[in-house]
């Protein structure tokens, strides 16, 4: 494995590099000006749902549901692991 000043061929360096990569790309940072942030989100204009629209996206996804998604899968695809 090269990064732009070195070059790591042990096993276990690159996946500590790998660690350190992926660690730092999907921490996230911390917010420094909590004020900042609460009068960014008084001032957005975030629209809501319709009553009857947040009331069909809160009913239970039946099994029924599930397995028809399932069956409209291509082959070969792994519907991912949820339990069903």
């Amino acid at each position: 494995m090269k990064g732009s000043h070195y070059s790591l061929t042990h096993s276990q360096a690159i996946a500590n590099e790998f660690g350190r990569f992926y660690h730092t790309l999907l921490t996230p940072e911390a917010v420094e000006d909590h004020d900042k942030l609460a009068t960014f989100f008084e001032k957005a204009r975030i629209p809501s749902l319709l009553e009857e629209s947040r009331a069909l996206l809160e009913v239970e996804i039946s099994k029924e549901e599930i397995a028809q998604a399932i069956t409209k899968l291509p082959y070969h695809k792994a519907p991912g692991d949820d339990g069903f």
